[in-house]
């Protein structure tokens, strides 16, 4: 019903190849809601592809699982010419020796420059683990890379806004190091619940979300014309009489169909 929360529609009728519904998928946290396992999912199980049914999976048919987060709309997957096309860094690993695929095989990453859900808090960020001054945000496609780059010519390119601050001081690169954003203009995982809202520290009537290209600055702007604009279900409210602009105001979701740091 909410735009905010990733307004989305499982492929009807979809099951996997052993019956499992996008319902039953959602209700058991076997997703994280960007394509990758949730903690309901049990390693033993394997990958969502082994259950693929015609040739897709729940990253594909289920909205909780993450479809249309990561599917183009209406170009394949490797655009004319190779435009925006993603290839991880050759022969990168990072200072432990992990490569791209580890990342990707072990759900370290969430495919938005975030930590996954295979990722532990105590290892600290990515950065750390940098080798020749990339990590794997920037080496890895599974883990964000080029998610972010300007289209050709730099049309659509993301600009800080300069000098900006939020009302405690912290500047966008500090929001984006400690990783207090999603990019998708919700909290990211570095971000205490205790601390409320992202708009809470908003300053001259600006937060993050509108200053800052790692925050979601722009990510969400319609297209010209409003083509792709999004409008919540008129009047829609939830069972407990939250309306879609409670989930967006408190974080409830996370724009992709999943709950967010607030829920």
């Amino acid at each position: 019903a909410c735009c905010a929360c990733g307004k989305c529609t499982d492929i009807a009728g979809w099951t996997s190849n052993d019956g499992t519904t996008c319902s039953y998928y959602s209700e058991h946290n076997f997703c994280d809601g960007h394509g990758g396992t949730g903690p309901g999912w049990d390693d033993s199980f394997g990958t969502f592809s082994k259950y693929a049914r015609d040739g897709v999976d729940a990253s594909q048919a289920c909205c909780g699982c993450g479809k249309e987060t990561t599917t183009p709309t209406t170009t394949p997957t490797t655009t004319p010419a190779g435009h925006g096309a993603c290839t991880d860094r050759e022969g990168w690993a990072d200072s432990d020796g992990q490569s791209c695929s580890d990342y990707s095989e072990n759900n370290f990453c969430d495919g938005h420059g975030g930590t996954g859900p295979g990722w532990e808090e105590t290892w600290g960020s990515f950065s750390k683990y940098a080798k020749d001054g990339a990590d794997a945000t920037q080496a890895c496609c599974a883990c964000g890379k080029g998610a972010t780059a300007p289209s050709p010519q730099g049309q659509g390119a993301c600009t800080d806004n300069a000098g900006w601050t939020d009302s405690d001081g912290q500047t966008c690169s500090a929001y984006s190091a400690e990783k207090y954003c999603d990019g998708h203009g919700g909290a990211g995982p570095g971000w205490d619940q205790t601390w409320g809202s992202l708009s809470k520290y908003a300053k001259d009537g600006v937060d993050a979300t509108q200053a800052c290209c790692a925050c979601g600055k722009g990510a969400t702007a319609p297209s010209p014309q409003g083509q792709g604009a999004c409008t919540d279900n008129a009047g829609w409210t939830d069972s407990d009489g939250q309306a879609c602009s409670d989930y967006s105001s408190n974080n409830f979701c996370d724009g992709h169909g999943g709950t967010g740091p607030g829920w």
